[in-house]
């Protein structure tokens, strides 16, 4: 009975983990996405100052939680994001609005992707 007991707590810690993974995943990535629609609406103003702000704070809000993504998520897309966030900085940089809308697009593609992932659809499960 108490092998049952043991396996029923590992079961459900484990599945409150799954929970949580998905409730914080699905968080971390709207706060980038909030902020990365305020670096592209500063971008579409040619208000670069504020646009790199913006992306760099939500390069730093991501940047924050690198560790835990390497747990909760595959790396390879986790990697893709980072590598987009230094070309959009480099857009920024350059004041190039054409490219860091279109690199800002693509960014936030990738983030809701990830987000949509999280979630428990059949798709995700198979």
């Amino acid at each position: 009975m108490r092998h049952i007991l043991l396996s029923c707590i590992i079961l459900l810690l484990a599945l409150a983990f799954c929970l949580f993974s998905m409730l914080h995943v699905r968080d971390i990535c709207r706060k980038t996405l909030d902020l990365l629609s305020s670096a592209q609406t500063a971008a579409e103003r040619n208000d670069f100052e504020t646009c790199r702000a913006s992306m760099q704070d939500a390069a730093l809000h991501w940047k924050q939680y690198e560790r835990y993504f390497g747990l909760a998520l595959r790396h390879e897309e986790v990697d893709d994001v980072i590598s987009r966030f230094a070309a959009l900085n480099q857009y920024a940089v350059l004041a190039d609005r054409d490219d860091f809308l279109a690199g800002c697009a693509e960014l936030m593609s990738a983030v809701r992707h990830l987000r949509e992932m999280e979630l428990p659809t059949v798709e995700n499960i198979l």
